[in-house]
């Protein structure tokens, strides 16, 4: 017959300690988003949005809440072209469209999405936009005229 070896108990090692922490403060994390999400729900999303630019500088677009505290940045409007911008947040009742270029600030339009979607989901670029990055000295961007 053989002997029973009985393993010894050894103290868990800083690294396994560590690793446990780590996942510890994790799972605190992933659980705290998820309360924070029950609580303001997720956010939801728009298929696409389009804005026409009829105007000869390339504009920055953002999009925000009517609070004006949380903003997404779309992209570019391609000067006298249209631009699709797919997958878009949902601010709410009231969207905030910001317009800038070569860090002057254009101006803004402010719309309810009920007309967002009469519109079809269409926002022209204001003529003031172009007269304000003209004004300030913006020469129009450079490309083609479409």
């Amino acid at each position: 017959m053989s002997p029973v070896i009985t393993p010894s108990h050894q103290a868990p090692t800083s690294t396994s300690r560590r690793t446990l922490g780590v996942a510890f403060l994790l799972a605190v994390f992933v659980a705290a988003e998820a309360f924070a999400l029950g609580k303001i729900g997720t956010p939801g999303f728009v298929d696409q949005v389009t804005i026409e630019n009829p105007d000869v500088h390339d504009v920055e677009v953002d999009v925000g809440d009517a609070d004006r505290k949380r903003w997404v940045g779309l992209g570019t409007a391609t000067r006298e072209a249209s631009r699709t911008f797919e997958s878009v947040i949902d601010p709410g009742d009231t969207w905030v469209f910001r317009f800038r270029y070569g860090g002057v600030d254009g101006g803004e339009v402010v719309v309810s999405r009920n007309d967002l979607e009469s519109n079809r989901w269409r926002v022209r670029v204001p003529a003031e936009v172009g007269a304000r990055l003209t004004q300030a000295g913006l020469r129009p961007s450079a490309g083609e005229r479409r």
